[in-house]
């Protein structure tokens, strides 16, 4: 099918894109803390070390109903940044609307192999079942590359359920696996979002999509509820109202019109195309976020071949595609800071 192969161009592209720009933020190894006493309910730890893998850790919250009679559901967060506080501090209040436990990876991140992360998450998940009663297995969480573990991760495992944010990953077919995506209206990635549900809709795959007014970032407490609503077993409200409003039409045009400039990268269009291709954006994009979303990714495409051509030495094709990024995103401090490597500021 057309949108399918259309999807399969983006998202190989943009995870290779993604991926490349969020390895150069990663943050440092949050020191793991460790306490005789162990973690306390309602206390948010930002780093307890494995037993059997002291140099790897995570950030920790155990809901103020917290007890160790009870088994409770934990949600396995994995952030692209391995800062694994980062979403306990965005959902700890539903954590304890729902006796939740939270867990967030401060080792799994960008830049990594498969193999390595999903190692790591393997070592994760058995340390805190050995740590924790839980009442089922543990449901995974990821944003943008952490999305891309989860899934990955998923289909070598038997974890069941995995929420993803901000990214999809190819995957296949399996009957026990139940997903829910929140797509960003503004999140660049979001055609790619809706087109990943558009494939599984006649798999055995239960995958369930939700359409949020937000960019490439992690939901709010007041749209990820849901999460916390679908893991319980309920139903998430107004459900019919909150899955993507775009067509597959609209799907269609949008992945054309990546492939487009994805096509005037290749052919090195001239400064000055870019200049009114952009400024066409930009007046578009004042009525439809659907031009937004192809600024972005015409910005992180820009990333990537910047990045690429410093590393390679090439000042000439960096500084042509730093141009065309400002363009795009004029507010962008990687840009910024690429203008500044090249010393154009």
């Amino acid at each position: 099918m057309k949108h399918l192969s259309l999807f399969v161009f983006a998202l190989v592209f943009l995870t290779a894109c993604s991926d490349e720009k969020e390895r150069k933020s990663e943050e440092t190894n949050i020191p793991a803390e460790s306490t005789a006493s162990g973690p306390s309910a309602g206390v948010l730890v930002p780093a307890l070390p494995l037993s059997d893998f002291p140099d790897q850790s995570y950030a920790l919250y155990l809901p103020k109903s917290w007890n160790d009679q009870d088994g409770f559901n934990a949600i396995v967060f994995l952030d692209p940044h391995a800062n694994g506080q980062a979403p306990l501090e965005i959902y700890r209040h539903l954590a304890d609307s729902f006796n939740t436990i939270l867990v967030g990876s401060n080792s799994i991140r960008n830049g990594q192999t498969f193999p390595v992360s999903g190692t790591m998450l393997n070592n994760l998940i058995k340390d805190v079942q050995s740590k924790y009663k839980l009442s089922s297995k543990p449901i995974l969480s990821g944003f943008s590359g952490g999305a891309k573990v989860a899934l990955s991760f998923a289909m070598q495992s038997n974890i069941e359920r995995v929420i993803y944010c901000g990214a999809v990953a190819p995957i296949g077919d399996k009957d026990s696996l139940r997903l829910l995506g929140f797509a960003g209206l503004g999140d660049m990635n979001y055609a790619d979002l809706v087109a990943f549900d558009l494939a599984f809709r006649n798999t055995k795959i239960q995958n369930t999509i939700i359409e949020w007014k937000g960019d490439h970032n992690y939901p709010g407490a007041d749209i990820y509820v849901d999460a916390f609503t679908w893991i319980a077993g309920q139903t998430i409200p107004d459900l019919a109202a909150k899955k993507p409003s775009i067509s597959q039409e609209e799907l269609l045009q949008e992945q054309s019109i990546k492939s487009k400039y994805y096509q005037a990268f290749k052919n090195q269009e001239s400064l000055e195309w870019w200049t009114q291709e952009i400024g066409n954006l930009n007046e578009l994009a004042k009525q439809d976020m659907m031009y937004s979303r192809v600024l972005g990714f015409i910005g992180l495409a820009c990333y990537s071949y910047t990045s690429q051509n410093l590393k390679s030495g090439n000042r000439q094709q960096a500084i042509y595609f730093v141009k065309v990024y400002e363009m795009a995103t004029p507010n962008n401090p990687d840009m910024r800071a690429f203008k500044q490597q090249l010393g154009l500021n």
